[in-house]
């Protein structure tokens, strides 16, 4: 693109039966770029060339997001652990009318077992549960396990949920913000020093299917170690058990991946890639959402790694 004033295909001067004065612009063509903006050394045209031969877009308005905040973290250990995936609702054959929780557990050291239906949480300043209550007429029964990886928990009938000792149904149901949850299972390390007892608080509710029956779906999980309290968010990625979830950064494909996108949760990048990459594009490598912040995970030296959680 010349400096003079003709368009492009129009050449110098008047060709093709058009005056110079036939631009569509309010001025002297010769003075003025597309858009009117004249450019210093009288160059004209959409694009204006820099000193280095670089281009100028004239009233560029390209916002650069701001980086991520990148932040370190440690993972802790966690004794007791429901799998929530596993966590299931029953019907008993000898009564219609009783439901009962099935799940399977991981206890590093030896624990207990609670189950509370219709409770109430109260919490300390920290988040901290204090205790639950409940109205429901079964109260919970404490069960005492040995330490043991992969054990499976079944619900005695007699300690089920009867929807028939039910009279308002929508206690049955949990409704967001509220401290009313449907079901509670706490599992709860057995140390004699109160200040190593750690606990897993799983929150479920109730679900009603299409065929009148009864299923359930956690709400959120909580632990609380050391007088901390921590929600449970699920990190996509940080499983290495299956070839899906492969080791190594998505980006380099070479260094191990320790670092997580937020608010998505996807591990995907080690912390080098992460620390360029914050620079260059807010989008996560796997599902393109915006960028929080970035939060890299580091794993004990032993290699045990647990659920990262919100204080």
């Amino acid at each position: 693109m010349g400096t003079n004033s003709s368009r492009p295909g129009e050449g110098g001067g008047n060709q093709g039966g058009q005056g110079a004065g036939d631009t569509g612009m309010a001025g002297n063509p010769s003075q003025m770029g597309y858009g009117g903006t004249r450019f210093a050394g009288g160059s004209t045209g959409l694009f204006a060339p820099r000193p280095d031969g670089s281009l100028f877009v004239p009233n560029s308005q390209r916002q650069v997001p701001p980086a991520p905040q990148l932040q370190l973290t440690e993972t802790i250990r966690n004794d007791v652990n429901l799998k929530k995936q596993t966590l299931k609702l029953n019907k008993c054959a000898n009564s219609p009318n009783t439901y009962c929780l099935e799940f399977l557990f991981d206890a590093a050291a030896d624990c207990t077992v609670s189950i509370w239906f219709l409770a109430e949480e109260q919490v300390d300043s920290a988040n901290n549960t204090i205790k639950f209550e409940t109205s429901y007429e079964i109260q919970p029964k404490t069960v005492k396990f040995k330490a043991a990886l992969g054990q499976h928990f079944t619900q005695p009938e007699n300690e089920g949920f009867n929807v028939s000792l039910v009279q308002n149904r929508g206690q049955m149901y949990y409704h967001h913000g509220s401290q009313h949850f449907p079901i509670v299972i706490m599992l709860q390390t057995c140390d004699e020093n109160a200040h190593r007892v750690q606990s897993q608080s799983t929150f479920a509710t109730f679900k009603s299917n299409a065929d009148g029956s009864l299923s359930v779906a956690v709400i959120k999980q909580k632990i609380q170690v050391k007088g901390n309290a921590y929600e449970l968010q699920e990190i996509y990625g940080i499983e290495q058990n299956d070839a899906e979830n492969s080791k190594e950064c998505v980006i380099c494909m070479s260094a191990p991946k320790d670092t997580t996108v937020l608010p998505c949760r996807h591990m995907c990048m080690c912390s080098d890639c992460a620390k360029v990459l914050r620079y260059q594009t807010n989008k996560c490598p796997i599902c393109r959402c915006s960028v929080e912040s970035l939060l890299q995970i580091k794993v004990n030296s032993s290699g045990e790694t647990a659920p990262v959680g919100n204080s």
